[in-house]
């Protein structure tokens, strides 16, 4: 079942959902619960980090009721692809509220205590999210896969050409690894900023926002919304002349061309960050 979250308001999804509760049609209360979860989560994070209190006490009560309730049913009738669907997204709050699984696991192990490892294996790869350690260890694929997964669980496949979120997701993945680019010069730099739910949902540096290609060397800098590759050249489209490389390295004389074994890292990416801030500051996009 597919509805375009963008097209459905917060107070509509409450209002459906709770019709659906009252006339017991709880197959399709919880297709839509489920696809729709994430979104009132994502919702539920960004007006909570602006001191959005009241709403977001009410909405707090309401999808928590409502998560148990068709967690419930999905226990019920033993549809294990939704009850670890749902549990995924309810893990998700781990990391503000410890105890924010505890009900979910309750239900679930009552009446499938079988799921005992698959639950603790969800928390588990939640709570480990933020292991930059790790992350650093494993090769950029590997990175991108972990976005991949993250954002399919989350309801945004970058896969689904009618998903709006998504198509975002999909966009980040492309710009998520810039040696193409930074490759041609070692003063070319592109400094992410990323912006908006999804980079918040994601935490991935990649996502939404404004991203600057700048030459650390002369100060030159272009930023775009879209895709990296056009900004740097984009040669054979409509910006014939206007790309960042026929701009400011086609007839730059310091060009100095990276080895070619050099690759961009996420490790490398943020020590360069930190050690080009004062620079990076001064570009207000």
């Amino acid at each position: 079942m597919y509805l375009p979250t963008w097209l459905i308001s917060l107070q509509k999804i409450i209002e459906l959902c709770n019709r659906l509760s009252r006339d017991s049609q709880y197959h399709i209360l919880s297709d839509l619960f489920v696809d729709f979860y994430a979104s009132i989560l994502i919702f539920r994070s960004v007006h909570k980090s602006r001191g959005s209190t009241e709403s977001i006490d009410f909405l707090d009560l309401w999808h928590k009721n409502m998560a148990a309730l068709v967690l419930t049913y999905c226990v019920i009738t033993k549809d294990t692809f939704r009850i670890e669907r749902l549990y995924y997204l309810i893990s998700t709050l781990l990391k503000e509220d410890p105890l924010a699984t505890s009900e979910a696991r309750n239900i679930v192990l009552a009446s499938l205590p079988e799921l005992e490892e698959n639950l603790g294996r969800v928390e588990h790869s939640i709570l480990e999210m933020d292991d930059q350690r790790d992350f650093y260890s494993i090769s950029i694929e590997e990175q991108k896969s972990y976005f991949v997964d993250m954002a399919k669980n989350l309801g945004m496949d970058p896969d689904d050409p009618e998903s709006e979120f998504g198509h975002i997701v999909e966009m980040a993945l492309k710009n998520y690894d810039p040696t193409d680019i930074m490759i041609n010069c070692a003063s070319l730099f592109v400094h992410y900023r990323p912006g908006g739910i999804i980079a918040q949902s994601l935490r991935m540096h990649s996502a939404g926002g404004m991203h600057l290609l700048i030459c650390l060397k002369h100060g030159h800098a272009q930023g775009t919304g879209n895709l990296l590759t056009q900004l740097y050249d984009n040669s054979e489209g409509p910006d014939l002349g206007f790309s960042f490389k026929q701009q400011s390295c086609d007839n730059c004389s310091d060009c100095n061309r990276r080895s070619e074994d050099w690759s961009w890292s996420l490790k490398w990416y943020e020590s360069a960050v930190e050690e080009n801030k004062e620079l990076l500051n001064k570009y207000k996009f």
